[in-house]
């Protein structure tokens, strides 16, 4: 997947790279050029929607034991570090691809979809089969709509598959970044990890 190999039309019609429009478009972001803010990046009143998410108190519960069950873990950590990274990173490919999918709709997908890790680990249940159980309950909580949750939902759901029929837009963002958000060239358990080498990445992209 090379960005500056790969197409896609701007909003006006011309052709540029992925690489090129996502520079565009962040670069017209830091200067406030978006006039359809809400299509790009969520209004004012839908963005603290995610930040309702982080604060909730059994979000932060989840989020806390999670990280009491990693204390030892040599590989990947599913902490707020990597939740974060995930969402920046489909943010940026949503750009590139001209998805127009919210900010907050993002947001929602990236805190969430491994917060089932707690389930995983105490009672072996698939971490993305407990995380769209934990979100079908935040998600109304924090102002999300019954579409909109569905949505999130089914990203969430099959972001462990590689079968791309299963993914929506949504849910491609999200495997996708998920995946290169790992920073396996610097990992000292890439050795260990059961990652194939192909899977692994060999260096900085995003």
């Amino acid at each position: 997947y090379d960005r500056s190999r790969t197409y896609v039309h701007d909003n006006e019609g011309h052709k540029k790279t992925r690489k090129q429009n996502g520079d565009l478009c962040i670069k017209r972001l830091l200067q406030g050029r978006y006039s359809e803010a809400e299509n790009v990046y969520g209004d004012a009143q839908s963005v603290n929607r995610y930040d309702k998410i982080y604060k909730n108190e059994k979000y932060q519960f989840r989020l806390n034991r999670i990280t009491v069950l990693e204390k030892d873990r040599l590989y990947c950590r599913h902490d707020l570090g990597h939740f974060l990274d995930v969402a920046r990173i489909m943010y940026i490919l949503s750009l590139e691809e001209n998805c127009s999918i919210p900010a907050d709709i993002i947001y929602a997908a990236a805190l969430l979809h491994d917060i089932g890790r707690l389930e995983q680990y105490e009672k072996g249940i698939p971490h993305n089969e407990a995380s769209v159980s934990f979100a079908r309950e935040i998600l109304p909580e924090s102002g999300y709509d019954e579409n909109e949750t569905e949505d999130i939902c089914s990203a969430i759901l099959f972001h462990r598959h590689s079968c791309k029929s299963e993914h929506s837009t949504l849910g491609m963002l999200l495997r996708k970044a998920d995946k290169l958000s790992r920073r396996c060239y610097e990992c000292t358990a890439k050795n260990e990890c059961y990652w194939d080498e192909y899977s692994k990445n060999p260096g900085l992209e995003y």
